[in-house]
């Protein structure tokens, strides 16, 4: 028997055939030495049962092999029986199941095992068991140790899709056994610093919370560790590369490194840490605010410390203008550094800016900004400038005011000073406070260095001698008093205007009006016109035209007059004071001209998918009738919709055009169009004198309905010329392989009651077409019945009616007689055809003895022509499907109820 070392063994002894009670059972070692009672020696014991002995060996050693021998009586016969214990020591594998390899090395994956007497074949396999045999990337070796043995798989310029599961497999044939080891293999990348260390925020200064980063390519993911000085900063490397520092300062300066580590080596990064002191301005705040008076010097001192050394600059407040180190007009800067070795020693730097004002005016007052700035932050300090100064009026506006009977100027006196200065004002000497033609009030400036007046005096008939003229406004203060000019003059009505004729037409006149040379001090506001027709004594029409000031010409357009007539014309300029002189010329309009532009006057949405109504006001014609219009559309591929109205802004070349005649038409239908599709439409009336000038008009069509819902008529589409027709149809079809169209959208669906409603119409139009039936072809029926009696109410005045007067009666109660403007040519065809077919079922109704009359020729249908929509509305009417009524003719001469069957 053979078992391998450490496994426990049991043999057992027994006599089957005994036929006494005991057998006397014994087990002996190879040395013929009985192993005795329950345990010996070498950790053997055995087992009693009275016909069967047990022996078991639960930790067979070396000392354990050899042959063991049981003997017995059996039936009074002595008997022995023998077995050899060969044993084997067990393959206990010592290398670990994950190994790594660094990427582009030679890599060595172990198959290391406890050292055995045993025979093995060792083979190694891929994942799938495929076979891995020695070539130019693969090696099988052998390495024999102290204690261990063992197989290697040598990989050469391993990479990452190398790794995986390898299984190193150990037949052991003498015992029948096999191992397999799965060995994971996991190829690194040492780590590499992407980049540097970075802070957050970049410029660390006291009191920040600083965030110190690292970042670290390889396979595995590498962790990282901090070090300060060489000194470890965490417990445990982290995986998010951040190392944090509350609350920094400047004992926190020092050498960092961060150390990225994986199993396949390590990357290192260094940085130094400065962290920078704010700047701080150090000028008290009692010492911020000056106040001196107008020529004296103001010397205002800016000082500052920081790290690193700040920059400073002086600005004034509400001014883009730096003062530079230097001279800067009236003003001047001085700069003067900081104790250099004290600096050095503390790292604290400082410097000093100083503003210097030699001579003091009121426009230095103010306030100026210090701002001292680091690579940290940057703070400013505000400081003030007060001038005391006597009273100015640098910013007096104008000085010349105008004014007329009734009006009330304000006379504006604009001063400054420093205390606020008191405004009198004065008329050739006398103080106007106390005169009753006079008003005056002060102004609120919203500032404590400037005062404003007005005075208003009144203006009437009786003092316009007096009133105008010059005025005084004195200002004072305790520093001195000054004294302005200003004049009061009188306002008048302007003069002539100038008018040029720029446009002479049958219906209308343009002028283009100039303003007179002198607008009596008041700008001219308006332009009133007055015409009427020479020498017609008819009532004189009038406008007024809104001036756009500053504008040199004001064009205007007197339309809605009579062709080849003479007008006279007058026009005034108005300003406040009133309206000026009369500028009076005479025109001639023209016999005949080209019509007005046409005003399009249908919306840009149009409701229909594939169609849209183009509809407009007929124009003034220039005094002769509108022969034609003429329309040119095309798809617009690109519209400026944020104007007013839509511009086009690229629109394809090839326009399609449609002419239609008469003055009155004024709509046309456009068909065959792309739904929700933008088209531009320009549109000229045309009489015989010439074109009038183009409208061009942008639309859109309908967004089209769901056509799975909606029951498609069978309709046919004449294609000719340029595929686009201006007749009206019920919808889309721009393919030239669809020959059907659909219900136009924009209209609300039927719903149950409209469904009922629609069949009780069509049951009452069948009863009609059948009385009318039976009106003609068998004198007899409601209509017969009315006939006869309004034939007896007119007293005999004509004879009976035929059954052709019931014939047009019917007609007319059906709705079939028409306007013969609506009527196309193709519908009287239609009609003609159904008049033969109806003469032709009479034939057929008629008994069979009576003679038969030849069929008329078929009438051959004429093209339709292009509609307008009242024409395609009435085409459609006519259009609809008429019922096909049959009449049952009784078999005898007997009087029965006509049957009629739709």
């Amino acid at each position: 028997m053979t078992a391998g070392w450490s496994e426990p063994v049991t043999f057992s002894c027994a006599a089957p055939d005994l036929t006494t009670t005991e057998a006397d059972l014994k087990w002996f070692n190879d040395q013929d030495e009985e192993i005795t009672a329950t345990v010996t020696s070498g950790g053997k014991f055995i087992s009693d049962s009275g016909r069967r002995l047990v022996l078991r060996i639960p930790n067979p050693t070396d000392d354990d092999a050899g042959t063991y021998t049981c003997r017995g009586v059996v039936n009074r016969v002595a008997k022995e029986g023998s077995i050899t214990l060969e044993l084997y020591r067990g393959i206990n594998m010592t290398s670990p199941l994950t190994q790594y390899a660094t990427q582009g090395s030679v890599a060595k994956i172990w198959c290391r095992m406890t050292k055995t007497n045993l025979e093995k074949d060792i083979s190694w396999y891929h994942e799938n068991w495929a076979l891995i045999r020695s070539d130019d990337k693969y090696r099988v070796g052998y390495e024999n140790g102290a204690g261990q043995e063992g197989d290697y798989l040598e990989i050469k310029d391993i990479q990452l899709d190398d790794g995986g599961k390898y299984i190193c497999n150990i037949d052991m044939m003498s015992v029948g056994k096999t191992l397999a080891n799965f060995i994971q293999v996991v190829v690194t990348v040492p780590p590499k610093m992407i980049k540097p260390i970075t802070f957050n925020p970049v410029v660390p200064k006291e009191g920040d919370r600083l965030v110190m980063s690292c970042e670290a390519s390889g396979t595995p993911r590498p962790t990282y560790m901090f070090r300060k000085n060489n000194q470890d900063l965490l417990e445990q490397p982290n995986t998010d590369g951040n190392y944090i520092i509350e609350k920094v300062n400047r004992t926190d300066e020092g050498l960092y490194q961060c150390e990225a580590t994986n199993k396949g080596g390590s990357d290192t990064s260094d940085v130094t840490l400065d962290v920078k002191i704010p700047p701080v301005i150090e000028t008290p705040d009692d010492q911020t605010k000056k106040t001196e008076q107008e020529g004296k010097e103001v010397r205002l001192q800016c000082r500052a410390t920081g790290d690193p050394a700040p920059a400073l600059t002086w600005q004034k407040k509400g001014s883009e203008i730096i003062y530079s180190v230097g001279t800067n007009d009236d003003v001047y800067v001085e700069e003067q550094e900081g104790n250099s070795e004290q600096d050095a020693q503390t790292r604290v730097y400082s410097k000093t800016l100083y503003l210097v004002i030699p001579t003091l005016k009121p426009k230095h007052a103010g306030e100026y900004v210090c701002t001292a700035s680091t690579t940290a932050v940057t703070v400013d300090k505000t400081f003030k400038i007060d001038v005391m100064f006597k009273p100015n009026f640098d910013n007096q506006a104008t000085t010349q005011f105008w004014g007329w009977v009734g009006s009330k100027t304000n006379l504006t006196c604009i001063a400054n000073g420093n205390p606020e200065p008191v405004i009198e004002w004065h008329k050739e000497g006398q103080n106007l406070a106390a005169i009753n033609d006079y008003i005056i009030t002060n102004g609120n400036s919203g500032l404590p260095t400037r005062a404003i007046s007005y005075l208003i005096p009144t203006v009437a008939n009786g003092n316009v001698g007096s009133v105008f003229g010059s005025y005084s406004c004195k200002a004072s203060n305790r520093f001195g008093e000054n004294t302005e000019q200003l004049t009061f003059e009188q306002a008048r009505v302007p003069g002539e205007v100038g008018i040029t004729v720029q446009d002479t037409r049958a219906t209308k006149l343009g002028l283009a009006i100039t303003p007179p040379a002198e607008d009596g001090g008041q700008a001219v506001t308006q332009y009133l016109l007055k015409y009427n027709k020479l020498n017609n004594g008819g009532e004189e029409k009038s406008r007024t035209i809104d001036r756009v000031a500053g504008e040199v010409m004001t064009k205007v357009e007197l339309e809605e007059l009579d062709p080849n007539t003479q007008y006279s014309i007058k026009v005034y300029a108005i300003n406040n004071v009133g309206s000026g002189a009369e500028k009076n010329f005479m025109e001639r309009t023209a016999d005949y001209s080209e019509p007005d532009r046409v005003m399009v006057k249908s919306p840009r949405s149009g409701a229909n998918a594939y169609e849209y109504t183009l509809s407009w006001d007929v124009p003034m014609t220039g005094g002769a009738d509108i022969a034609n219009y003429v329309v040119e559309y095309a798809e617009a591929l690109e519209v400026n919709t944020n104007t007013e109205p839509w511009a086009a802004v690229r629109v394809l070349p090839q326009a399609q055009t449609e002419n239609i005649p008469g003055q009155a038409s004024t709509s046309v239908v456009l068909d065959n169009l792309k739904k929700n599709t933008f088209y531009q439409a320009k549109i000229k009336a045309v009489n015989r004198i010439g074109t009038s000038d183009e409208t061009t008009f942008i639309f859109r069509t309908g967004s089209g309905v769901d056509s799975g819902s909606v029951a498609e008529p069978e309709v046919t589409r004449t294609d000719q010329g340029s595929g686009l027709q201006s007749k009206p149809i019920l919808g889309p079809g721009p393919s030239d392989d669809d020959a059907k169209m659909k219900f136009k959208e924009g209209g609300p669906a039927l719903g149950a009651g409209g469904i009922v409603g629609l069949m009780l119409v069509l049951l009452l139009v069948l009863a009609l077409a059948v009385d009318a039936a039976f009106c003609k072809t068998k004198q007899c029926g409601l209509l017969w019945t009315l006939n006869g009696l309004i034939g007896r109410q007119e007293e005999g005045s004509t004879a009976a009616k035929s059954p052709e007067d019931g014939d047009e009666a019917a007609a007319k109660l059906l709705g079939k007689e028409k306007d013969d403007s609506l009527r196309t040519e193709n519908e009287v065809a239609k009609e003609t055809e159904a008049t033969e077919l109806e003469s032709q079922e009479k034939k057929e109704l008629e008994p069979e003895d009576k003679d038969e009359k030849p069929l008329p020729e078929p009438v051959v249908e004429e093209p339709v022509k292009a509609k307008t929509p009242t024409e395609a509305e009435a085409t459609e009417t006519a259009a609809e499907a008429t019922p096909t009524v049959e009449i049952t003719q009784p078999a005898s001469d007997e009087k029965t109820d006509t049957t009629a069957k739709a």
